[in-house]
């Protein structure tokens, strides 16, 4: 042994052993009262999908809206690889009302507010533009509602203001559902 140090004592029966009846069943009804209280949180804070409508997260950077199409643009993209040069890909949509914001969103927007979006997977049914594509897209017309969630892009550069608007999957009323 070193100088200087001394034999550190290790005990050798459980620290338990030396404490009464009553301060046995005190400690071990404290502690199972803290774990089915911890339990009983954690399961009544798990969210009921069946009760919210918009059930999947918001992702960072998108806000969910639900909005109308106004106006469909007709030009086509000149890639002869790109769906856009076939079917368009860009309309003016009005937002009827916003459902909720992911973090780091660029802007607030407003119900009433029109923008120009770009549909990544073009407006036309997905059939038609992209077959095999899921989940399925119906495809948008002027007029149509629809519940989306728009992600939006600052131009890089100094000085961006305006952010792009990209759509790549949403749902019509008539829809079973696209998330």
């Amino acid at each position: 042994m070193l100088p200087g140090v001394r034999k550190l004592s290790v005990l050798r029966e459980p620290l338990y052993k030396n404490m009464n009846t009553d301060v046995k069943r005190s400690t071990f009804g404290l502690l199972s009262a803290a774990l089915v209280v911890v339990a009983g949180s954690c399961i009544g804070s798990q969210p009921d999908d069946d009760l919210r409508p918009n059930a999947r997260e918001i992702n960072p950077g998108e806000v969910r809206v639900a909005s109308t199409v106004v106006s469909i643009d007709t030009v086509r993209s000149g890639r002869a690889d790109d769906p856009c040069a076939l079917y368009p890909c860009y309309a003016t949509i009005r937002i009827d009302s916003i459902l909720g914001y992911g973090s780091g969103f660029p802007r607030p927007l407003s119900p009433g507010e029109s923008l120009r979006a770009r549909f990544a997977f073009t407006l036309a049914p997905s059939a038609d533009a992209m077959p095999g594509y899921e989940p399925p897209l119906p495809g948008l017309e002027e007029g149509v509602s629809f519940q989306a969630d728009l992600r939006g892009h600052l131009a890089p550069g100094l000085g961006a203001r305006d952010p792009t608007f990209i759509v790549y999957n949403y749902r019509t009323e008539n829809d079973a559902g696209v998330d």
